[in-house]
């Protein structure tokens, strides 16, 4: 089963509207809406800009939040929404956010918590960058959104954000309208000015009662064509790119609480995971079955091999008698051993070889057993203390590096001389 579809709640200018599919109809309360729900919403009190700040990347919120409430923008507690932002330098940040009255941001958040189902909620600014990062300009756009007396304007590429503002007309008249468009146009002139590029493409988002500049003048040629979709308003078809702008959101966009944004992904791929599901338990059912005649056939193979293998061993004692090999193996393992071991005269010489200076052996035994040879040595060392000691520890070292494995050694000392006994 797919996920179920969701409705779009709109919010702008003070009017809220539903859309479902194709169809856009004014409500009066979110919570008569049923099913998952997307609230999009110009939130009063909300501006949106971009700004440079002194402070490190981690913490350019804290420090934004002090300077909006120094300059007496907001009158109480802020939250801020992070859309995008940069390091610029050491201790330098460029950001691109939303200043929110805290009391606002949680009544919508709380609103949504209360909703019976899922609800997200999306700011306006997030809908405009939005269409920004869907569109990716290698150089600057501007993305325009006017409704009713307002116009929110954004400037960026798919590297940087360089303006983002709201304007706001007297009324929504023709000339107060003109005026706002002129308004917009002069800003766009100075961040182009201000930061030394040019606007490439000017991209219209429209709404219901959006009211278009009819002279754009040399800007026309910048005009970009924006998505557009038929949607119905009281029986009426109108051609609106906001709508069509809404649907490419991601719930990342959202400013709801992580565990709203991770219910939406889990009932998104819910349906998949059934498939998948079904498709492990039909291939570990299949599994099974086939193992289980593979079973048998090597059962029933092994059952013939076990009986031929009786057989042969019966026919075996009937035709071959006992031989006792184990006097003849002792023998061959012997000769393997005397061909590889070291000659009495090898041994000698690795011994002599590793003597210090000073130093005379007065016992020597050499026993050639079944696997080993078995050496004992006792050496007399008529030096002083240090010398003897050094020349023990280099015999041990020595003899051990020529392949000998030390069994047992120790080093006595008397008035005069030293010595020591070494087995291996």
């Amino acid at each position: 089963m797919m996920t179920k579809d969701k409705t779009y709640i709109i919010e702008l200018d003070g009017v809220v509207c539903s859309l479902a599919g194709n169809r856009l109809e004014e409500i009066l309360d979110p919570k008569d809406i049923k099913g998952d729900k997307w609230f999009i919403s110009d939130m009063p009190g909300t501006i949106s800009r971009v700004m440079t700040v002194e402070a490190p990347y981690k913490y350019v919120e804290v420090m934004l939040r002090k300077k909006l409430q120094e300059t007496g923008e907001f009158d109480g507690p802020i939250s801020i929404i992070t859309h995008w932002k940069k390091k610029k330098g050491k201790g330098v940040t460029d950001i691109f956010f939303s200043a929110i009255p805290t009391n606002v941001y949680f009544q919508y958040l709380e609103q949504a918590k209360e909703a019976e189902d899922l609800m997200m909620v999306f700011p306006i600014s997030s809908v405009i960058y939005s269409v920004l990062k869907n569109i990716r300009p290698e150089k600057p756009v501007a993305v325009i959104f006017q409704h009713g007396r307002s116009a929110d304007l954004l400037v960026g590429s798919s590297k940087r954000v360089y303006h983002a503002n709201r304007n706001v007309a007297f009324d929504t008249s023709p000339e107060q309208i003109a005026a706002l468009w002129g308004t917009i146009l002069r800003d766009m002139k100075g961040v182009e000015e201000d930061n030394k590029i040019e606007i490439e493409k000017i991209v219209l988002l429209s709404w219901i009662d959006s009211q278009e500049r009819e002279d754009w003048g040399e800007n026309k040629e910048k005009l970009y064509s924006m998505e557009e979709e038929a949607i119905i308003v009281e029986e009426e078809k109108h051609y609106l790119s906001f709508t069509a702008a809404i649907r490419h959101l991601s719930p990342l966009d959202s400013i709801s609480l992580d565990q709203d944004k991770a219910l939406y992904y889990i009932q998104t791929v819910s349906p998949y995971l059934n498939i998948l599901f079904f498709l492990m338990a039909f291939l570990l059912m299949g599994g099974y079955f086939w193992n289980s005649l593979e079973n048998k056939g090597i059962e029933t193979e092994l059952a013939v091999l076990e009986s031929e293998k009786a057989i042969l061993v019966q026919r075996g004692d009937e035709i071959v008698s006992q031989v006792d090999y184990r006097d003849t193996l002792s023998f061959v393992q012997e000769l393997d051993f005397c061909r590889y071991a070291p000659t009495y005269r090898e041994v000698v010489n690795d011994v002599s070889a590793s003597l210090s200076p000073g130093m005379e052996a007065e016992v020597f035994k050499a026993d050639y057993t079944a696997n080993e040879v078995q050496v004992e040595i006792f050496v007399r060392a008529d030096v002083s203390f240090d010398e003897a000691h050094k020349g023990y520890t280099d015999f041990v070292n020595n003899i051990g590096k020529r392949g000998y494995q030390i069994r047992e050694h120790s080093l006595n000392t008397e008035v005069r001389s030293s010595n020591f006994l070494v087995k291996m």
